[in-house]
């Protein structure tokens, strides 16, 4: 559960965003409630991939408000308003405040080269090949490239009205930017200062900050992603002025950070008005009946999902209604949707109304299905599966939704589990762990045989002298008799010790020597007396019934349905003459099936007759 400090800092994080407290207000209570049906699919990640990090609970709850924040924020910058009582305009610095806030959003779960491409060359203006020289050793110059085209990609889709344009002298696609006010700098600054990822260490003022980034053990993610965001920390400005003082003199020095620091040029900026400086970054905190109210509402909201039983699922793709699923009509459903598409929110409705069921990132879904349950019965259970598709030379994706059958109940499943671990199994399967017990058995059995010490009587006897021991035959180890020549019988427990030897080379290809000779004496005897041979030609009629019997008994009580008790008894006792040969256990099917061959062979020889 949420702590009272927790809302207060994604609300000091929403109000950077949207200064007005109401907005703040409505955005934090959001992202607490999408991060009590998001953490469950943050949570499948059990270790950091190699391009992901796995965030903590305080960091999806950042993540969340980010995610929460560009709903609103899109309404805002639009000509028309979809959210009710969306009423902040926001100004131009609320749009540098997001620029900053999407670079660090995109990069925040994954790996310091994303982090030092983003700021490094969208705020700070150098290229790629001057953000690799920084950590050669960690970064990949092979893919800082298409790192950097991501970047671009996601600012293009976030701000469209923005423009880019060709920076000299390599003609690299940038955006439109200039040198930034005074007030603009100390903006930006307090901006990535505030962004940081939460919950990461931070780097100490006598720290190396060229070690840090030299050292290549992924351990120390979260510490990079912090020196570079956190301008109170460090910084990337930090990591630019100690990679100069290394290379000082040489050509590959790089320009000063506060020269590079360029902010983009909105041409169509937002009407409102801009809050007054610092008030933005020091709100008044929540009250506390605010908080109070925010609690019950989200204690509220759990106990409407856990209660939902069915209906209807609407889809939102990044608050854009995306369409319906009835999983009770349907079982598939297809949703084509926009490459850009980050989140995917389900929404059911219950006696109260709309109800947030899940929010699924589309990018957990691309790797492998993921599994919805949605309720405390499971009523409804969706596999999410995210494809990617091309149409001519765009790309989009794909959404399938599949309606599953609702899992057991737990006393359903642990019945299921009983039945399935007492259902008998194949002859040779037990006879493995058979044949090893009885080994184990007879091997401890003799060992304290020979160890077991004689107390003589407790009498007084005279003392005489030792005679010299006479000499004794060297005698063998209990695993030497075992494998050498055949032994005196031993019994131990109602087995001799010849007959356990025995057992391997008598009982191993009992199963297979059980069936061919029941299925052979059943055709002999059969063939060999006159009353059999009579009964034979009412085979014909009855094998269509015999042959789609499984087991034994079943066949043998379909023999005297049918007036044929002297052929059954005639098979239980060819069965019971068999019965030394007889494994452990013996599969009930395949006797049903020996029998049928040594019927259906008898049949035919008699019929070639």
């Amino acid at each position: 559960m949420l702590t009272a400090g927790d809302m207060q800092r994604a609300f000091a994080l929403a109000y950077c965003l949207h200064p007005e407290r109401q907005t703040a207000q409505r955005i934090t209570y959001d992202a607490c409630d999408w991060l009590s049906v998001l953490y469950g699919t943050q949570a499948r990640r059990r270790a950091a991939s190699s391009y992901k990090l796995r965030l903590s609970r305080r960091q999806c709850l950042q993540a969340s408000v980010f995610c929460v924040s560009e709903r609103w924020e899109r309404d805002q910058e639009s000509q028309t308003k979809a959210i009710p009582g969306n009423v902040y305009e926001p100004g131009a610095e609320d749009l540098l405040v997001r620029y900053v806030k999407l670079l660090v959003w995109k990069t925040m779960d994954r790996k310091a080269c994303h982090a030092a491409v983003g700021l490094g060359c969208h705020l700070y203006q150098y290229r790629p090949e001057q953000i690799w020289a920084l950590a050669p050793d960690l970064f990949d110059r092979g893919n800082i490239r298409r790192i950097n085209g991501y970047r671009l990609e996601e600012i293009a889709r976030r701000f469209p009205q923005l423009e880019m344009v060709r920076k000299a002298p390599y003609g690299e696609k940038k955006v439109h930017t200039r040198p930034p006010t005074a007030a603009e700098h100390e903006l930006v600054l307090a901006a990535l200062a505030l962004f940081t990822p939460w919950q990461t260490p931070h780097l100490r003022p006598t720290e190396s900050v060229l070690a840090l980034f030299s050292d290549a053990d992924p351990r120390l993610e979260w510490k990079r992603l912090h020196a570079l965001i956190d301008t109170d920390c460090a910084g990337l400005a930090r990591l630019v002025r100690a990679y100069n003082h290394a290379t000082k003199g040489k050509a590959v020095s790089l320009r000063d950070p506060d020269e590079q620091l360029e902010v983009p040029v909105f041409p169509a900026c937002g009407q409102g008005q801009d809050a007054a400086p610092g008030a933005r970054f020091a709100p008044a905190p929540l009250s506390p009946d605010a908080l109070v109210a925010m609690q019950h509402a989200l204690a509220h909201n759990r106990r409407r999902r856990a209660a939902f039983s069915a209906g209807v699922l609407r889809l939102f793709a990044d608050g854009q209604a995306q369409g319906a699923f009835d999983p009770a009509a349907e079982a598939v459903g297809w949703y084509p949707l926009p490459p850009d598409t980050g989140y995917l929110e389900i929404i059911g409705e219950d006696e109260e109304g709309e109800l947030r069921l899940a929010v699924v990132p589309l990018a957990a879904a691309r790797h492998q299905p993921l599994r919805l349950c949605l309720g405390r019965q499971a009523q409804h259970v969706l596999e999410l599966c995210c494809l990617p598709r091309r149409r001519g030379d765009a790309e989009a994706l794909l959404v399938r939704l599949r309606a599953l059958p609702a899992p057991l109940p737990a006393w359903r499943r642990l019945l299921q589990r009983g039945r399935a671990a007492l259902a008998p199994r194949r002859p040779a399967a037990l006879l493995r762990p058979a044949l090893a017990g009885l080994t184990l058995a007879a091997l401890c059995a003799l060992t304290v045989e020979r160890l077991t010490p004689t107390v003589p009587a407790l009498r007084p006897v005279a003392p005489v002298m030792p005679a010299a021991p006479a000499p004794r035959p060297p005698q063998a180890l209990p695993w030497q008799r075992w494998v050498g020549a055949p032994l005196s019988p031993l019994e131990r427990g109602g087995w001799s010790v010849e007959v356990f030897l025995s057992w391997p080379e008598t009982l191993l290809p009992a199963p297979h020597a059980y069936y061919d000779a029941l299925r052979r004496e059943l055709s002999a005897q059969l063939l060999a007396s006159p009353p059999m041979r009579r009964l034979l030609p009412a085979l014909r009629d009855l094998w269509p019934v015999l042959s789609g019997l499984d087991t034994l008994e079943a066949l043998l009580r379909a023999l005297r349905e049918h007036g044929l008790e002297a052929l059954a008894q005639h098979i239980e006792a060819t069965q019971r003459r068999h019965l030394p040969l007889r494994p452990l256990v013996v599969d009930r099917r395949l006797e049903a099936a020996a029998v049928r061959q040594g019927l259906a062979a008898a049949a035919a020889q008699e019929l070639l007759r």
